[in-house]
């Protein structure tokens, strides 16, 4: 469930640069929005239900002028004891990561080696990829990612069917939500740039 968790916090807080390709002009056009996003700080609220209960995360990622930045993040799991003794249900983890302008990371890279999801990830919104529709103001990306296509498009494997929304102003984007469902529970992500 840990993993999950700090999988699903890597991947979401990162995705600050995109990629995307095919004929349509609006794809075109959120490609041009997403280009011009660069924001100064990403907040990224997850929550995974499972039959055991909620589990939730956040995280604030605020990058710097000179390429470094801070996460800061918590996230829940579910206390296991084999003693018998009662204990809080889900304990809370809190956490704070910087990295340098060099890439040198606080925690010695465990970050870093624990995702491929970090400086430099892309998100592929490939026409050839995903199925998609554009709402008719064209301002919010709907979308589904097929299991065998998340690798291409997200970077890592996820062994479901993701539904993906990324919404822009006329400018740049200004969140990015994804859903999907494993054998331990459905997940929700929800990533808003300021």
């Amino acid at each position: 469930m840990k993993k999950i968790l700090v999988f699903i916090l890597a991947v979401a807080s990162v995705f600050t640069m995109f990629s995307c390709s095919g004929e349509d002009d609006g794809l075109k056009a959120f490609t041009k929005a997403v280009d011009a996003t660069s924001p100064a700080v990403i907040e990224v609220n997850t929550t995974m239900t499972t039959v055991e209960g909620e589990l939730k995360s956040q995280s604030t990622t605020t990058f710097n002028e000179d390429g470094s930045f801070t996460l800061a993040y918590w996230y829940e799991q579910f206390n296991t004891s084999a003693s018998g003794v009662s204990e809080e249900l889900i304990t809370k983890i809190e956490k704070t990561v910087t990295c340098d302008k060099d890439g040198n990371y606080s925690d010695g890279g465990a970050l870093a080696d624990s995702t491929t999801a970090t400086t430099g990830h892309k998100l592929g919104l490939d026409a050839k990829k995903i199925t998609y529709k554009i709402s008719e103001d064209g301002t919010v990306l709907t979308a589904t990612v097929k299991a065998n296509n998340t690798k291409a498009v997200f970077g890592v494997e996820i062994a479901a069917d993701v539904t993906l929304v990324v919404t822009k102003n006329a400018d740049a984007v200004v969140s990015f939500t994804m859903n999907y469902a494993l054998e331990a529970g459905t997940v929700k992500v929800v990533c808003n740039y300021k």
